[in-house]
C-alpha cells in the first residue's frame, strides 16, 4: 500500500506537528522524519507531506474527536501493486485546507516529470479556485487538466475530465459547490501558482470586519 499523508498548518506550528504522533499506523504510533515542507507564497501556512510504502495492509487508529487530527490533515491510500509502476513516471503533491482558513496559496516547483496536484478538502461550503497558472511562462505556455476526484482510473472515467486551464489565456475563477476533492495535472517544466479560497469563511470574515468597523465609528 502507498500511504500519502499531508498536514496544513501555520508556520509557528511546524515544529509541533513534526514531532507529534497523531495517528497509529497498524496499531503503532509512528513519527515521520521525512516530511517535504512547502511554504505558502502569501500567508503564514505550511504544507507538510510524506509517503509510506508497505507490502501489506495499512489501517489507521486515531482520536477522531481531536481538533488537532481533524483540522488541516488529509491522507490517501493507493494499491502499491497498481501504482508503483507509475510513481517514477509521475510525482504527486497533496493539499488540504483547515476548516477555519480563508485561503491557501502555493507555487508548484517545475519538475522533469508530470505532477498531480491533488486537493482533499474538509470545508463543506463553496470553494473558489481563484488562480491556477504560471505568470512568468515562456514560449507557448503550459496547460493544466483538471479532473474531479483522485488521479486514479481517469482513463476508465472520461466524464471526470472537467476542464483545461492554459497559461496563454486569462484565468477565469472556478467555483466548486459540491466537490471536495479534485486533481490537476501539471506538465513537466511548468511552475504554476494557485489560490484557493473558502467562500463561506471569506464572507464570515468580511461580515466580522465590517461589524468591527461599524462599531469603531459609532
Amino acid at each position: 500500500m502507498i500511504f500519502d499523508w499531508v498536514i496544513n498548518c501555520r508556520t509557528e506550528e511546524v515544529e509541533e506537528y513534526l514531532s507529534a504522533r497523531l495517528v497509529r499506523i497498524n496499531g503503532v504510533y509512528r513519527q515521520f522524519d521525512n516530511y517535504t515542507i512547502r511554504t505558502s507564497t502569501r500567508n503564514n501556512t505550511v504544507n507538510l507531506s510524506t509517503r509510506l510504502v508497505v507490502d501489506n495492509m495499512i489501517y489507521l487508529t486515531a482520536s477522531w474527536d481531536s481538533d488537532t487530527f481533524v483540522q488541516g490533515i488529509a491522507f490517501s491510500f493507493r494499491r502499491a501493486d497498481i501504482e508503483m509502476a507509475t510513481i517514477s513516471e509521475y510525482d504527486s503533491i497533496f493539499f488540504t485546507m483547515d476548516v477555519y482558513q480563508e485561503s491557501i496559496y502555493y507555487r508548484i516547483e517545475a519538475a522533469d516529470v508530470p505532477i498531480w496536484v491533488v486537493f482533499v478538502l474538509w470545508d463543506d461550503g463553496p470553494l473558489l479556485l481563484e488562480k491556477f497558472r504560471w505568470d512568468r511562462y515562456t514560449g507557448n505556455g503550459c496547460e493544466y487538466k483538471l479532473f474531479i476526484g483522485p488521479p486514479a482510473a481517469i482513463k476508465a472515467h472520461p466524464e471526470r475530465n472537467f476542464t483545461i486551464y492554459r497559461d496563454v489565456n486569462a484565468f477565469i475563477p472556478q467555483d466548486f459547490t459540491n466537490t471536495r476533492d479534485f486533481s490537476i495535472l501539471v506538465p513537466p517544466g511548468c511552475a504554476p501558482s494557485f489560490a484557493l479560497t473558502s467562500v463561506e469563511m471569506l464572507l464570515t470574515l468580511h461580515k466580522f470586519f465590517s461589524k468591527e468597523k461599524f462599531m469603531a465609528f459609532r
